[in-house]
């Protein structure tokens, strides 16, 4: 059980890392960071950067990685970020940012 715990703080922790560093590439802010709590999505991620992340799935709820328990949700995650199902896009559209 100390292992799986282990395994889960480790995807989480590049979960984490992986999300950031999307914000900042699509972005082009170095050091932007994800916010989970969805208040500080929208403004700490939309608002803030004009970018919105696609992909994340239906049924896992869009919380702070922290409350998302399961290795396999959390592989889940990563697996859909590295194949590019999941990702940030730029916000074009002026409308989105209402």
């Amino acid at each position: 059980r100390a292992d799986y715990a282990r395994m889960e703080i480790k995807l989480r922790g590049e979960l984490r890392g992986l999300l950031s560093d999307g914000i900042s590439d699509v972005a082009g802010v170095p050091g932007a960071k994800m916010a989970y709590a969805i208040k500080r999505y929208c403004t700490g991620v939309v608002l803030r950067y004009h970018v919105k992340l696609l992909g994340w799935p239906d049924d896992i709820v869009f919380d702070n990685l922290s409350r998302i328990t399961g290795k396999e949700r959390i592989l889940r995650l990563l697996e859909l970020w590295k194949s590019g199902a999941m990702r940030f896009v730029p916000i074009t559209d002026p409308a989105e940012l209402d």
